[in-house]
């Protein structure tokens, strides 16, 4: 009874009492080596292991858990393997070692499914949805969530899954989850004394002031944390008094009372560095930095992110550093120490493409970016900038896919309880035809009553019928909730189509941006006007699939505003105002199809480009006219302007890439482009082609 005594207080002290917990684990150790007690000598080690876990002493902590498991595995303590897996692969996830916490964690998960232990195996589930979200595989880490809010709809899920280390954002709102549990938590704390401190209620107040801060309650969440700040002092629990100000400071921050949460975090800070806990350091620093980068203070912001690197590279916190180290080259910018910048986005770089992490590769590589083009290396920003443009469509793709299984897991769900259904009606129908069959034999043995057996029989069969005119009811009220199901998800798929019109926008959009990058460094005039042009052709399809994820119909594109939307683009680049160049868009109200659509806006590009090259004279209103008419599926567009006019020899020369271009798109079209100029002088072009 004593060893189980002095291994619950020494649990239950790992997080805020070091000493103490140290030392009544040793009792609780010796006590079980003079009494033969194998569980207690275990347990012992795995409470000093806890201890030194929480003060990031890993190495301490991995020799301890792997002590105890092997004393828990000579005595076959099957009831103990769990927990002692989930404190080794805790150790290994803290140091972001991945593949090993992974290893640990599974066997965790199928000792405590074997045991039928749900508590645990919701903790241990939740556990392995955040290293999976950690290592950006989303599908995997959601399927985790969901399993483990399932088994047990606690505190701590809700809180992980909402407030995850390192900045993680929650893979799912879970609003309706938090206000439940919030309530929850209210119901209970009536049942206990509010006059009197205790940890149980102040573990209440804790609680229920996290939730209020999940739901954006501030000042609920001010006044519970209050109240746990003075249970906390009353009770001498210095460690919680200062997370809680820890958490106070956060709310003060983020309503902009800077001075307020400065003054709360070094009062947070003063009782983590007295006591030597390095984990929560790491959190104050960081917070402190935040403050005073705030208040524009960046040198004691550097300052405080060079103490935290320093205490993480010291506890082997590789994915915390490479956060700081991130945040940290940033802050280098803001002085203008360029080379320290560089270094230190470097160094997290690298070490996030070691770790295979793929947020922070990229959040690094945008520090690289930002560096490099302040330092005028537009080369190596240019190469940064695409890593991180890649890595950022690795994890919009991971994204959409896990989004897109979510649809499919729904819809087979659905289909599954749909087949569930029917055969359910199958069997029901079998089994009343087994009873209509033992019925009528009753029925023939009994030849003396044949008129009674006739009347049933009517009567038994009217009622079947009605039973079967009520079950055709059924089944169409079934099939008209299919239909809205089937509806829904039509909505949900066009829904994707815009998403996907709006990621392709983005990509061109990307491309535009990296050609403008790469014109600068280019002295060639020749070179830079390809590039220029090419830019235009690009933004040409972006407009497009920018217009199509705008309307909600993604199926056409009406000609005339696609014109203009293109004429405005080119007006902008080439500088061009209202005062310098007038429209006349008199084009009918005609669908593009996309296919068509994209070529259309290709050759039209050319055209408009052409007339801003060569068209536009300074000193004279340019006057551009846009005529578009259709007969079936033939379209005919004529664009002219009051210029100097089409060169008779430029058609045959071979030079004009643009013109041979809108050739062979009009080509592709089935059409034919004519090239001619008006009676005043100006140029035309008049393009037919065949609509699909």
């Amino acid at each position: 009874m004593r060893v189980r005594v002095y291994n619950s207080i020494a649990a239950y002290r790992h997080l805020s009492n070091f000493e103490m917990a140290i030392g009544y684990a040793q009792q609780a150790l010796k006590l079980s080596l003079k009494l033969g007690y194998a569980k207690g000598e275990a347990m012992a080690y795995q409470n000093k292991a806890l201890a030194y876990w929480a003060h990031a002493v890993y190495d301490s902590a991995l020799f301890y858990h792997s002590k105890a498991l092997d004393i828990f595995l000579e005595n076959n303590l099957e009831d103990d393997f769990g927990e002692a897996y989930n404190g080794i692969g805790l150790v290994y996830y803290y140091t972001a070692n991945y593949p090993k916490a992974l290893e640990y964690l599974n066997k965790a998960e199928a000792q405590f499914r074997k045991l039928n232990d749900t508590t645990n195996l919701s903790r241990i589930l939740n556990n392995l949805g955040l290293i999976y979200d950690s290592r950006g595989e989303y599908l995997r880490s959601e399927n985790y969530f969901i399993e483990a809010m399932k088994l047990d709809l606690n505190f701590r899920n809700v809180y992980e899954q909402s407030s995850k280390r390192y900045g993680q954002q929650a893979s799912e709102d879970n609003t309706f989850v938090k206000k439940r549990l919030l309530q929850r938590k209210l119901n209970e704390l009536e049942s206990f004394s509010q006059k009197e401190p205790s940890l149980a209620l102040v573990s209440r107040y804790y609680e229920i002031a996290n939730l209020f801060e999940l739901l954006g309650e501030d000042e609920k969440a001010i006044e519970y944390f209050h109240k746990s700040e003075y249970v906390y002092g009353a009770l001498d629990e210095k460690l919680l008094l200062a997370d809680c100000y820890r958490k106070l400071a956060e709310i003060e921050r983020r309503r902009s009372n800077n001075d307020v949460s400065r003054d709360y975090l070094t009062q947070a800070y003063q009782i983590f560095l007295e006591n030597g806990y390095s984990i929560q350091l790491d959190y104050v620093l960081n917070d402190l930095a935040d403050v005073e980068s705030a208040h524009g203070n960046f040198r004691k912001a550097i300052d405080y992110l060079n103490a935290c690197i320093l205490l993480d590279d010291s506890v082997g916190h590789r994915l915390s550093v490479i956060t700081t180290k991130t945040k940290l080259s940033g802050l280098y910018l803001s002085v203008g120490n360029i080379p320290l910048a560089i270094s230190t986005a470097g160094d997290a770089y690298d070490a996030a493409s070691y770790l295979e992490i793929k947020k922070s590769q990229r959040n690094a590589a945008k520090a690289l970016y930002k560096a490099y083009v302040q330092g005028k290396d537009f080369e190596r920003a240019l190469f940064f900038l695409e890593e991180a443009t890649t890595i950022e469509q690795k994890i919009d793709n991971a994204l959409s896919h896990r989004e897109i299984a979510k649809l499919k897991i729904g819809y087979e769900t659905e289909e599954k309880q749909k087949e569930i259904d029917q055969l359910h009606q199958i069997a029901t129908l079998n089994s009343s035809v087994l009873t209509l069959q033992k019925q009528m034999i009753i029925l023939l043995s009994a030849g003396l009553i044949a008129i009674i057996i006739l009347l049933m029989f009517v009567n038994t069969r009217l009622k079947k019928i009605r039973a079967l005119n009520s079950s055709i009811d059924a089944q169409k009220t079934q099939i008209a909730d299919q239909n809205k199901r089937l509806e829904k998800r039509a909505r949900e798929r066009e829904i994707l189509i815009g998403e996907i019109h709006h990621r392709v926008k983005n990509n061109l959009q990307i491309i535009s941006s990296l050609l403008r990058l790469q014109q600068r460094g280019i002295e060639d005039v020749n070179a830079r006007k390809a590039i220029f042009e090419g830019q235009n052709r690009v933004q040409s399809m972006s407009l497009l699939h920018q217009r199509l994820y705008q309307q909600g119909n993604h199926e056409s594109v009406e000609m005339k505003q696609y014109a203009e939307d293109i004429f405005d683009h080119l007006l902008r680049v080439h500088h061009l105002g209202e005062s310098q160049v007038s429209r006349v868009n008199s084009c009918d109200e005609i669908d593009l199809d996309v296919d068509t659509a994209v070529t259309f806006g290709l050759i039209i590009n050319e055209v408009f480009s052409n007339i801003f090259k060569h068209a536009y004279q300074p000193g004279k209103k340019l006057t551009v006219k846009c005529e578009g008419t259709s007969a079936g599926n033939q379209v005919l567009v004529r664009i002219s302007d009051n210029g100097p006019g089409f060169d008779l020899e430029f058609e045959s020369s071979q030079a004009h890439f643009g013109l041979n271009l809108m050739k062979m798109l009009v080509s592709e079209m089935d059409g034919t482009v004519l090239f001619s100029n008006t009676e005043d002088g100006g140029a035309e072009v008049e393009i037919k082609f065949r609509m699909a």
